[in-house]
Order: C-alpha cells, then structure tokens, then sequence
C-alpha cells in the first residue's frame, strides 16, 4: 500500500439495480405469493401462469413456468418476471444484514512522508477495475456452480483496463480476486507497493556502485558532494544534460581518486542522464541570474482579470509599436512608420495615428499628445488611461490634466470603475516597465498584424533579422504608394479588423468589436463624454508662469507671444499653458486660474510700415482706455492735505531727555590750550601741474606756445584768481 501524507478514502457503488446476470439457484415462486406480488387475483394470476405454461407471454415476458413439487400447482420463476416485478420482489425479499445492494469500500491509506503519486493512482483504480469485474460473480452464492460458471464466462472474454487497453484474465486470477476481497474487502485487491520505496537504491550509477573499492559511508560522502556539484551547474548556466553529464563524470573522477581510489577512470565513473536530470529544477536560478526576459515570461505568476461590467471608453489603453510595413520617404529612403494606438478594452476597439519619423527620430511627447487629442475627437473623452511607461508617455500633464478638465468644463469626470465603495482610482494608471503582459493592447498588436496588416504589400514581419522578401537575397518591396495611400489602405484594413469576428476573444465570445459596440449601446450606454478642441488643448498641455514685460509680450520656448488683455498686466507674473502639439496658441491665466486670453505669436512689423504705426497706436488707446477703466473707480485726492490729517491724529513727538555732560580730562584741556597758542602756518603754494598731453610723445611745440600765452591773473583784469570769489553783482571783491 502506498504511503500517502494523509489517510485517503476512496468511495466506490454500484447501482440499486440487481444485477442482470442472476443465479441459477434463484426462487421459485407458487401462485399465492405471484398473485401477491403482481397484485392480481389469485383466480386470475393462476390463469395466467397456465397460459405461460402454454408459451402465452405476459406484460412483454416469456414467463418461465414449472410444476410444483407436490404436483398440485405450478411455480413461476422470479428471473423471468418483467423487470418491474423482478425488482420489486429484490426489494421485498432483500435480507435486512445484508448491505447490498450497495456496496461501500474505503481504502485508509497510511500516513508518510510522500506525496501522493501517479503510481498509488493507477493501483487503485486497477483495484476498482478488479472489483467491478468480479461483481457478477460476487452476487451468487458463495461456492456455487453458477459463481464457477459466471467466472468461467469472464475469463473467456477481453475486458478493457483503466489504461484503455483490452486484457484477458485468466480463471486462476478471478478465483484469487474473488477470494482476497471476501477475506479482506477491496484493500485486499490492491498491489503491495515495494518495501523500499521512497529509499535511494542506487547511489551515483549502477556502475560505479558496482566497481567502487571504496566503503559505504566514503561513497555516501562522495555522492553527496557529486549531486552538490550537479545542482551547481544548472544553477550556473551548463548548457543541458549532455554538457553537465560530462562535467560531472570529471568530478566524480576527481573525487573517488581523492578518496582513494586512484584506478579510477572516466569510463568507470561516466554520470548517466537520469542522475542529472533529476537535479534540473536548479537550472530555474540560471534563468533567473542571466535571462531575465524569459524569467519574466515564463515563470513569473500572473492573475487573469476579467471584463465584466465595464462600458465602452472606460478604460482606454495607449500604446506605442511599429508597424512591419516598409514605406520609402521623399528621399527614396525606406523606413517603417510607427502607430500610436489607442484601445478600449470594453469593446477592443482601436485608433491609430501613423507618424513617420525621420531618421534617428523617435516618438515625442508631441506625438502623443496630438494622437490623444485626436482620439478624444472620434470617440470621446476616456474615464481611465492605462499608459506604457516610457519617455513618451512621462509627461506629468497628462496627470492633472482630468483635473483641469473638470475646472474647464464644469462637470466632474468619474474616475473608478465601478460604483462599489472601492477607494477612487487614478484617471491615468502606468504600467510596470517591461511588463508586455499586464498590457491587453499587446495582444492586440500581434492580431493586427499577424492576421490584417499582413495583406497589405510591403509587409516585412515581425522579425528584422528575417524579413518577408519576394526573392532570396534581395532587400524587400516596400509599399508602392505613397504616405496618404498608405494611411488609405490601412484605414481600410482597420476598418476590416473591426468588423472581424474575435472567436479566441474571452471578453468579446465571438463578436466582432463593432458588435460590442453595438451592444452596449442597445444596453443603454449613452455614449462618452465629449470634449471641445480647445479644452483639450487648455487641459493637456504644459503649466508654468512668466513674466508680462514689454507692453504685453511672454516669452515661452524661444517664441513672443502677444495679446492686447496682457497690456493692463504688464510687469505682472502669470500663469500660461502651453499645448505641446500646437505650439500656435499660448493660454494665459490670471491669479485665480481664469482664463484672461489665448495668446498668439506676436507679429513683427516693417521699419517704417504704416501698419506698425497704427497698431502701436491702437495698443496705446488699450493702455488708456485700461487707465480710465481704473480712474473711474477712484477720486481724486491732495496728498498734502492727506498727509497733514494723518500727522494731526499722532500724539505729540515727546521731549528727548539730555544725557550725562562728557567733560575732557586734565591732560586734554592741556593739549587743546597749547594747541591754540600755537602761531598760525601759511598754506603751501599749489604745486605746478604738467600740461595735460592726448599722445604718448614728446611735447608739442604748438600746444607748448599756447600754454605759455595764457593770460596772467595780475595783469589780466578778465580773469580772477581761482581762491577769489567773484563779485555776484559784477564787481571784484
């Protein structure tokens, strides 16, 4: 019996029915009891057995018919009865002892340390087999010719095992079958399981086990080390069986002449597959350490989710791929366009803008802001964004931006999925990096381009390395039309995916996502909320603050924007949006997030254009009609008369107090006295000052002639001594 971690109980029955093969032994039955059972008169129920007796059938049954022993009546036979009557008297004369007709077996499996095994499985059903073959001939009567003649009838015949597999049993083993389950029920038909099982047989190889010199317990220690190295090179990467099967024979070899047993060659201890196969499950942290992408795919646990009750444009999806056409640009340059696409997971719709990069390009942020604005014009305004987490999509104003669409629009955007009392979700949800699977949009993709975008011409396959070509060895045809037939055939192509039934789909079972869509809306669903162009650019753009200088210009990314509502905020530092996509308009927004204009990029004006003059002229008419704006709201005032009322209402200055008188010292008064007894020293005469001279050369003659014809102060009376002050009424003093 296998040794299981828990007792097991297996349950086996067989019908109420009594079993269509009966005994020959079976009773007879008078006309009394007949008339009994088939609740007939007892006149008319011994008509009818003297009319089986003639060979007159009977309710559809040729009833078998004797004469009794004392040759006074005849008896019927209870087998030949119809099937109701046969039962009903099964019923009645059934021995209360007797358990049967149904028959109820537990097998209690010991406890131990192993698990259960396919093993342990096919020996009981191989016992139940055993016990429903036997049923026949376990309802005759225990050493009776018929129990012998319904096994002889069982041992002539193939009967199919539980393995599907026809056999014939032979007559010795129905008698032992029968035999061991009367003497110990349905246990006694299972297969004794090996005595060793569950204990190491063979250490390393039946081979080395064989010829190893060495003792028991130097060989239990070399096996232990060897299957420490084995785990060791699955888990470093060994590249299959076959290389770690020959890395660990030189091992082994290495070991048993370390341990003594210096004769021992590669032959002796060659290590067969089923010795390292058993230890591959290591080979799990090899692709954990150096392939984490198959790690990721292969064996990390996932969750399924299901889509029940969400509504078109609840969740959208977007996403970025590129798409395996080949196109040639203008300059006879070939390239595949990339699609930013966006999925609603309802319904498994898709929009898709095409952008065609240039070469070293990739997709901007701009890219995907224009592609969103796009998709919120066809189909509305989504209630939760599901993002990839690349560059792309890391622009944080796609965070805030339901937000600033509800200040816009007026209406609060519901950002959960359902209308449980789950805490609220965020309106724009990131993926995880490199997590593919979490993104419902890449299963999408490989439809799209395995099953419609591969009708297309141009098509290369997913596969760089192994593009579709028309001819071995040669570049592939890209597509022949030009970037609008291109965008033509795949709106067609697109169009035919929507229309495609999805039978593998478990959210759309078979319909197309046209017919989802339908169906949504025969449920009820009014559709998504739509938002106007504007709006969108206001809500989903860049946020900053600038500073209004120059009569109503902001400066913003390298370009002027002008409005003649920024005249009166001139100096001011205000709040401006700026929409990536369309870089025409600047919106600007005052301290309590109003909207004061749109902004546009200020116009340059010829140098003498007329047109200049007359705009300059009409923006100074807006700075004064601002002025009067203002000036209606005040009076006017004299500032003076204001000033000498507020100083009226202040109490008096207060009196400041005087010090302590600081006196000089004895010494002091000393030095002072001494100092003014002192005669007074006439001033220095002024030193002579050379001519001043604009060249590093040598002195000019000509400016030397005019400095000495300058006019002296004594003899000139025009001109007056610099230390003489001038007589201020014309005189000199």
């Amino acid at each position: 019996m296998s040794a299981l971690s828990a007792p097991l109980a297996v349950a086996s029955s067989i019908s109420s029915q009594p079993s269509s093969v009966t005994c020959a032994t079976s009773p007879w039955l008078d006309g009394a009891a007949f008339a009994e059972l088939t609740e007939l008169s007892p006149r008319y129920a011994h008509q009818v057995l003297i009319r089986a007796a003639a060979g007159q059938s009977w309710r559809g049954a040729v009833l078998q018919v004797r004469t009794a022993h004392d040759g006074r009546g005849v008896e019927v036979q209870v087998q030949s009865l119809p099937p109701a009557l046969y039962q009903r008297w099964f019923e009645r004369h059934t021995p209360p002892a007797t358990p049967a007709p149904t028959f109820s077996h537990t097998l209690a499996l010991t406890d131990g340390p192993h698990p259960q095994d396919a093993q342990a499985l096919r020996h009981r059903e191989l016992a139940l087999w055993k016990w429903r073959l036997i049923q026949p001939a376990l309802a005759c009567p225990k050493h009776s010719a018929a129990r012998g003649a319904r096994l002889r009838q069982l041992a002539g015949v193939r009967h199919p095992r539980p393995d599907g597999r026809a056999r014939a049993v032979s007559l010795d083993s129905l008698y032992s079958w029968v035999a061991q389950y009367e003497r110990a029920g349905l246990t006694a038909l299972l297969r004794h399981p090996r005595r060793d099982r569950g204990r190491k047989r063979v250490g390393i190889t039946r081979h080395w086990d064989r010829v190893c010199p060495l003792p028991a317990e130097v060989q239990a220690r070399i096996a232990t080390e060897l299957a420490e190295h084995v785990r060791s090179l699955w888990a470093a990467g060994a590249p299959g069986f076959r290389t770690v099967a020959e890395l660990a024979s030189a091992t082994l070899v290495e070991l048993s002449r370390a341990a003594g047993w210096h004769t021992a060659s590669l032959a002796d201890c060659h290590v067969s597959r089923a010795y390292v196969e058993q230890y591959r499950r290591y080979a799990l942290l090899a692709m954990h350490d150096k392939d984490a992408r198959q790690f990721f795919d292969r064996m990390l646990p996932r969750i399924r989710r299901h889509r029940d009750g969400l509504q078109p444009m609840d969740i959208v999806v977007g996403d970025v791929h590129p798409i395996d056409i080949l196109l040639t640009r203008a300059d006879g340059s070939t390239v595949t366009p990339r699609a930013i696409a966006w999925l609603d997971v309802a319904t498994q719709r898709l929009h898709v803008t095409l952008v065609q990069l240039e070469k070293g390009e990739g997709i901007k942020q701009v890219h995907v802001a224009q592609a969103f604005a796009a998709m919120c014009s066809a189909w509305g305004l989504p209630r939760q964004l599901y993002l990839d987490n690349g560059a792309e999509y890391g622009w944080q104003d796609m965070l805030d931006g339901f937000a600033q669409l509800s200040r816009l629009t007026g209406a609060a955007l519901d950002t959960r999925l359902g209308s449980g009392e789950a805490a609220e979700r965020r309106a724009v949800i990131r993926a995880r990096p490199y997590n593919a699977p979490a993104k419902p949009i890449e299963g999408i993709f490989a439809v799209l381009e395995q099953q419609v975008l591969s009708m297309l011409p141009g098509w290369i396959g997913g596969d760089r390395m192994r593009q579709k070509t028309h001819n071995i060895g040669r570049a592939p045809k890209p597509y022949p039309g030009d970037w609008a037939a291109f965008h033509q055939s795949f709106d067609q192509a697109l169009a035919y995916y929507h229309a495609r039934p999805q039978p593998r789909s478990r959210s759309l079972q078979g319909q197309s996502p046209d017919d989802a869509l339908r169906a949504a809306i025969a449920r009820g669903w009014g559709g998504a909320a739509q938002v106007d162009p504007l709006a969108l650019r206001v809500a989903f753009s860049g946020e900053d603050t600038r500073l209004v200088q120059g009569g109503g210009y902001i400066n913003w990314a390298g370009t002027t924007y002008f409005h003649d509502a920024l005249i009166p905020h001139n100096g001011q530092r205000l709040r401006v949006r700026f929409a990536k996509w369309d870089p025409r308009y600047l919106f600007v927004f005052d301290e309590h997030n109003q909207l004061i204009c749109t902004a546009e990029a200020a116009q340059a004006f010829a140098f003498f254009g007329e047109e200049g003059a007359r705009t300059q002229a009409q923006r100074a008419q807006h700075l004064k009609r601002h002025l009067r704006d203002l000036r209606a709201n005040t009076v006017r005032l004299d500032l003076e008369t204001t000033l000498q009322q507020r100083t009226a209402l202040a109490e008096p200055p207060p009196s400041q107090p005087q010090g302590p008188r600081i006196a000089l010292s004895p010494a002091l008064q000393r030095m002072l006295e001494a100092l003014q007894r002192l005669p007074a020293v006439p001033a220095a005469a002024p030193r002579p000052t050379a001519p001043l001279s604009q060249w590093a050369t040598p002195p000019n003659p000509l400016l030397q002639s005019l400095h000495d014809a300058a006019p002296d102060p004594a003899t000139d009376p025009g001109t007056l001594p610099l230390d003489q002050p001038a007589d201020m009424t014309g005189g000199a003093q």
